[in-house]
């Protein structure tokens, strides 16, 4: 068994996207809420802060995007529980050999780094933003009146109290695949067509914790008009119900992500 046939085949190549989080998300907004990092970076708070500004931003990136994503990652996830499995047994000296042409202790590692190195990159470059989005949403629904996501959104703290965002909702396509039929791929914003992505990275995480976290009917201005339109999109769908794992990693700093980075996507043939 080669060390390429251990290693699952997904949809997007997450090397190729582009580094769309400020410096600290991971560690202040992800890590923390998710049950194999409990205590990592205590927050005193049991869930993520979200507030409208982050919506805005959320909403800028296709749900299928998001959806793409999220499905390799649960590919990705997969694999890693499968392959621990698989090295821990190699590892009981306890256990009975097997024969055959198995993948040897050397192999079932590699493979195990080179997919928790892909779940990394695809965490710490966008899709980590959209786990503190739904571990937030969770929260609300369970612990509030909210019956729905629209509402929790409707309720999102800072509604109308910043600069909207350089872009119209759905319009980024973020990742290395073209933009599946009936999509047109020159009316969105694409690796093809995009040589600068800074002017959609995501607002840094709001600093007031209790601002953030809190949630009401009525909005800052005690209007109850949304500033931004809420709704079920796909990707809510997808991941409402079915949330993330947490991959286990040592998250990178922002400058070994960029160092990282590769240059502007090319068509292939």
């Amino acid at each position: 068994m080669s060390l390429a046939s251990l290693v699952p085949s997904i949809v997007i190549d997450p090397f190729h996207t582009p580094i769309l989080l400020p410096p600290g998300v991971m560690e202040t907004m992800v890590l923390p809420y998710c049950e194999e990092y409990t205590g990592v970076a205590p927050t005193g708070t049991d869930f993520p802060r979200w507030t409208a500004e982050l919506e805005a931003y959320h909403q800028l990136v296709h749900p299928i995007a998001w959806a793409n994503m999220g499905i390799d990652d649960v590919t990705d996830a997969a694999a890693l529980k499968a392959l621990s499995m698989r090295i821990a047994a190699l590892k009981d000296r306890t256990a009975p050999p097997v024969l055959g042409s198995n993948p040897s202790l050397e192999d079932l590692e590699s493979a195990h780094e080179i997919i928790r190195r892909r779940r990394e990159y695809r965490w710490s470059s966008l899709l980590g933003i959209h786990v503190a989005r739904t571990r937030y949403i969770e929260h609300q629904l369970r612990t509030t009146s909210a019956s729905s996501t629209s509402e929790v959104l409707a309720a999102l703290p800072g509604q109308g109290a910043f600069t909207p965002p350089a872009a119209e909702p759905c319009s980024l396509w973020p990742i290395f695949a073209l933009p599946p039929p009936p999509l047109d791929a020159s009316q969105l914003v694409t690796l093809w067509n995009c040589d600068d992505w800074s002017r959609f990275i995501f607002p840094a995480p709001p600093s007031d914790a209790s601002t953030a976290a809190a949630f009401s009917t009525d909005n800052d201005s005690g209007d109850t008009s949304l500033a931004i339109k809420p709704g079920l999109s796909a990707v809510n769908a997808v991941w409402e119900n079915t949330a993330p794992i947490a991959p286990a990693f040592s998250i990178p700093t922002h400058n070994e992500l960029r160092r990282r980075r590769p240059q502007k996507a090319q068509r292939t043939s």
